[in-house]
């Protein structure tokens, strides 16, 4: 048996548990190999003659997860029959190596039901447990008792390591693949998770491992490397992992839910973080525009402003399609902020965030010139004499005051919605300007 410190790794990247789904599939897969065992390559049979049975097995299964002792009686030391068992795989026949299970079963003292309950163990972890420990009763593998050998058995942890140890050693291994994400793949399919193999998972790995489990039709792999990738989720990573969902041979709709949404609440720092969000499709840029767009409203109105601000001193200076993508996008939320203001003026100037903007607590000159430029951009014939009013009364002569850079600007502003209302006067005729006013 092979010892289980000996095989514990750590992976490089935690990227949590094991998906649920994806570890019942690989039981289930095992619990098949083991039905199956005779048509999928299976090299050892124990033959009754007396009952006509046959049981097959696999012998890289059995060295990874038997007793020695076991090995030793029921196959190596074991009774050979008479004539060996020729199976036929395609054009291929192969001899097993047979084993006569009725003398066997005179020396042992054991039943097809027992060994059958040892083979369900080795493959799948369960058991009936009276059946086993009677099969295993008086073995001993390195210096444990029978009672040490089941505890050391229990749970499918332990046949997860015995089976990637059985893969990392060759164990009857006759075929190489050095393919970094089918590694990956062959991993998933011995230890029932990508959590078991120690090399580097990154994105592009992932993306690979998504393909390759498609390709393959195995679909709980999917699903675990999408769960991986949401886990990996970060600001350089988020547009990446949209655009792979986006792909034609992925459209994975469910991981570009996820990765829009992280896009959308943290687009202050993902939107410039790298180039990948100024690279996505048009549609997928006007669609992280509209959602965040959808989010503004008088009350988180300066907080927005304040990351897009943010976002926009991020761009970098010079001038590439990605930048200018972004900088577009920026815009476009920008106009979402022009129609809250123009709808809901009076509501924004009394939130706190709006007084810090003024009052010194969290003054933004910066901040403050550009909102009160978008209250201009969205001046129209009837709502600038209200915008007026708001920025007189609200802001500039509100009872606590305001910081002396703050008056100037507002007092910019007031200017600015005056000069509007003159040219509208002029375009419209004196007694229609008036009477507006």
């Amino acid at each position: 048996m092979v010892d289980e410190l000996s095989i514990e790794t750590e992976r490089p990247l935690a990227l949590g548990h094991a998906a649920p789904d994806s570890l019942r599939q690989w039981l289930a897969d095992l619990a098949s190999l083991r039905q199956l065992a005779q048509a999928l390559y299976g090299d050892v049979a124990w033959l009754s003659f007396k009952k006509g049975e046959t049981l097959h097995a696999h012998k890289f299964i059995l060295y990874a997860r038997a007793p020695g002792a076991f090995l030793h009686r029921y196959i190596e030391d074991a009774p050979r029959a008479p004539k060996p068992v020729h199976v036929h795989q395609g054009s291929d026949v192969r001899d097993l190596e047979s084993v006569n299970f009725d003398e066997l079963a005179e020396d042992e003292r054991i039943d097809v039901g027992i060994l059958e309950a040892a083979l369900d163990w080795f493959y799948t972890a369960e058991r009936e447990a009276e059946a086993f420990a009677v099969l295993l009763a008086g073995f001993k593998d390195g210096g444990n008792d029978a009672t040490s050998v089941k505890v050391a058995l229990a749970g499918w942890r332990r046949l997860q390591r015995d089976l990637m140890y059985c893969w990392r050693s060759q164990l009857y291994a006759d075929a190489t693949i050095v393919v970094e994400s089918t590694t990956f793949v062959l991993g998933w399919m011995y230890g029932g998770s990508l959590q078991s193999i120690d090399r580097r998972f990154d994105l592009d790995t992932a993306c690979s491992i998504w393909r390759c489990a498609a390709f393959l039709a195995a679909d709980s792999l999917q699903q675990e490397v999408e769960e991986q990738l949401v886990a990996m989720m970060s600001s350089t990573r988020a547009a990446r992992i949209l655009a792979f969902a986006r792909a034609a041979d992925v459209r994975s709709e469910e991981l570009a839910a996820k990765a829009m949404a992280y896009l959308v609440e943290r687009f202050d720092s993902s939107w410039t973080a790298s180039s990948h969000v100024g690279e996505l499709s048009y549609a997928d840029q006007s669609a992280l525009v509209q959602r965040v767009g959808d989010r503004v409203t008088a009350g988180n109105l300066v907080a927005t402003s304040i990351r897009l601000a943010a976002c926009r001193r991020a761009l970098p200076h010079h001038s590439t399609p990605w930048v200018e993508h972004v900088r577009a996008m920026l815009e476009g939320v920008e106009d979402f902020l022009v129609a809250v203001l123009k709808a809901d003026l009076a509501h924004v100037v009394r939130t706190t965030a709006f007084l810090h903007l003024i009052d010194g607590v969290g003054f933004n000159n910066d901040v403050l010139e550009w909102l009160l430029s978008l209250v201009i951009r969205g001046l129209d014939e009837e709502g600038a004499p209200r915008a007026y009013q708001v920025l007189l009364t609200d802001v500039l002569y509100r009872e606590g005051g305001i910081l002396a850079n703050a008056r100037l600007l507002v007092l910019d502003a007031l200017d600015g919605v005056t000069s509007y209302i003159k040219r509208r006067a002029c375009n419209r005729g004196r007694g229609v300007a008036e009477k507006t006013v």
